[in-house]
C-alpha cells in the first residue's frame, strides 16, 4: 500500500522519535559482530572482517514499510534490517564459521531468522548468508527490541554486491532482460571461483594422518610433528601447520622431534607464550595453538626468551593489521565531503573520539587514561582527509564544544577536562 502525505508524516515522527534509541542499537551490533570475529582462532588461516554498519535511513524504512502494507505507527520496528551490518569473509566456510561465532554472541534464546542466499540465490544473482534477529535498548524506564540484520558474504560475493549495486543496479530500477542476464552469468562464475577458493581451503585445512606405530621422536617427520601436536592439544593439526612447523625446525638447526614434544609439554612455557602474546595484542583474546606450535622450535633452539619476543611481534603484527582495518573502516563510513562532515557534526552524529584515533590525532589523560584531543589538530586532520581548506571560526569551535567532551584543555594539554579543572582549582 501506498501512505498518504499524512500517513508519511505520521511515519517520519514516529522514526524521529526513536531515532535516538537507533545510534545505541548500531554500536551493540558492532560490538556483537567484533567479538564474534575475536572468538576466531586462527587469524592466519580464516579471515572476516566488518565492512561497516549503517542505521537505515528514513525513507528507505517507509519504502519498505509501504511495500509491507505495515501501519506508519508500527513501521520502523517491523522493519528486519532496519539496524545492518556487513561482514566480509575469505570463503564460504568461513561464512559459515563467522556465523556459527555470531550465534555464540547473542543471548541464551534469542530468535535468529537466517536467510541463505548462499544455497538459494537471489533471482539477480545475489549471494550471503543473512541473520536477523534484536537487540534491546534503554528506552525510558523501559527498553526497545530493536530489529537489526548482518549480512555476511565471501569477498566475491561482496565483491558482486559493490559492482551491481553501485553501477547498475539501483533499488527499484528495472533492468532490460540482457543485463539483468549478465548479472546473472557474472555472479555464477563468481560462485564457482568460491568454490574452487573452498577446495584450496580444504587441502590447506586438510588434517595430517598420523600413524603413532611408524612414529620416530629421534628424527625430524612431519609425521612426528602431527603427532607431538595431537598429544599436546588432543586433536590433529592441519597440514599447512605441519609444514609451517617443519620449516621452522629446518630453519633453527632441530633435527630430532623429542626435544620439540618435552618443551611443548611444559605448561610454563605454553603459558609464558600466550601471556606475552596476550599482554602485547591487548585486544583479550589467546593465541593459537596452531601459533604455539609453530613457535616451539625457536624455545628449543635459542630457549624460551627468545619464543616470548618472537610472541610479541606476532601479536603486534596482528594488532597492526586489526588497527588499519579499524582505522580504514571509520574513515571509510565519514561523510562524502567536507560539508557533510561539518553539517554531521553540528548535528553531534560524528564519534569524534574514533575519528581522532582513526587519524592519529587523539592522547590520553597522563592522570585517568580518558581519551583527549586537540580541537585545532582534529579539524586540521580531517580537513586534510578532505582535501579541504581549513577556516577555524568561531562557529565552528562552537560546533566542536557541542559535538564531544573530549577536548583538550588549552592550559593543561595532557589532561582530560575534569582533571584539569582539579588542576586548575589547585593553582
Amino acid at each position: 500500500m501506498a501512505y498518504t502525505e499524512e500517513q508519511k508524516r505520521e511515519f517520519e515522527v514516529a522514526y524521529q522519535s526513536l531515532l535516538p534509541q537507533f545510534q545505541p542499537a548500531e554500536l551493540r551490533l558492532r560490538e556483537l559482530v567484533e567479538r564474534a570475529v575475536a572468538r576466531i582462532d586462527d587469524k592466519r588461516l580464516v579471515r572476516a572482517q566488518v565492512r561497516g554498519s549503517r542505521v537505515k535511513s528514513v525513507d528507505s524504512v517507509r519504502r519498505k514499510a509501504e511495500a509491507q502494507g505495515i501501519s506508519p505507527k508500527d513501521g520502523c520496528l517491523s522493519i528486519g534490517d532496519l539496524i545492518g551490518a556487513r561482514v566480509v569473509c575469505n570463503t564460504v566456510e568461513d561464512v559459515r564459521r563467522f556465523k556459527e561465532l555470531l550465534l555464540l554472541e547473542l543471548p541464551s534464546g534469542e530468535f535468529v531468522e537466517e536467510e541463505d542466499h548462499i544455497v538459494y540465490p537471489k533471482s539477480s544473482g545475489y549471494r550471503g548468508l543473512h541473520l536477523k534477529f534484536r537487540v534491546d535498548v534503554e528506552h525510558g524506564y523501559s527498553s526497545l527490541r530493536i530489529p537489526c540484520e548482518v549480512q555476511i558474504r565471501t569477498l566475491l560475493q561482496d565483491s558482486w554486491a559493490e559492482l551491481v549495486h553501485s553501477d547498475i543496479y539501483k533499488e527499484g530500477a528495472t533492468l532490460p532482460e540482457d543485463l539483468r542476464g549478465r548479472t546473472q552469468d557474472l555472479a555464477t562464475v563468481l560462485a564457482g571461483a568460491d568454490q574452487i577458493a573452498s577446495r584450496i581451503r580444504s587441502r590447506v585445512m586438510q588434517e595430517t594422518r598420523i600413524e603413532p606405530e611408524a612414529v620416530r621422536l629421534d628424527t625430524l617427520t612431519k609425521d612426528g610433528l602431527a603427532f607431538v601436536f595431537a598429544e599436546v592439544f588432543g586433536r590433529k593439526p592441519p597440514d599447512y601447520v605441519v609444514q609451517e612447523a617443519y620449516e621452522a625446525c629446518l630453519d633453527e638447526g632441530i633435527t630430532a622431534v623429542a626435544g620439540l614434544r618435552d618443551k611443548l609439554s611444559d605448561k610454563s612455557f605454553r603459558d609464558a607464550v600466550a601471556k606475552a602474546y596476550r599482554d602485547e595484542l591487548r585486544l583479550g583474546f589467546d593465541i593459537s595453538a596452531e601459533n604455539i606450535f609453530t613457535l616451539t622450535p625457536v624455545a628449543v633452539a635459542k630457549g624460551d626468551k627468545e619464543a616470548t619476543k618472537k610472541a610479541r611481534r606476532l601479536a603486534r603484527a596482528e594488532r597492526k593489521e586489526i588497527d588499519t582495518v579499524w582505522r580504514n573502516q571509520v574513515l571509510g563510513e565519514l561523510p562524502e565531503s567536507w560539508e557533510n562532515f561539518l553539517t554531521e557534526l553540528e548535528a553531534q552524529s560524528i564519534d569524534v573520539e574514533a575519528v581522532a584515533e582513526a587519524l592519529g590525532v587523539a592522547s590520553a589523560c597522563s592522570v585517568c587514561g580518558t581519551t583527549i584531543v586537540d580541537d585545532y589538530s582534529f579539524l586540521e586532520a580531517v580537513a586534510a582527509h578532505y582535501g579541504a581548506d581549513m577556516h577555524y571560526e568561531g562557529d565552528l569551535i562552537r560546533t566542536l564544544l557541542d559535538a564531544a567532551d573530549c577536548w583538550a584543555d588549552n592550559d593543561y594539554p595532557n589532561l582530560c577536562s575534569y582533571h584539569a579543572y582539579q588542576a586548575s582549582k589547585d593553582d
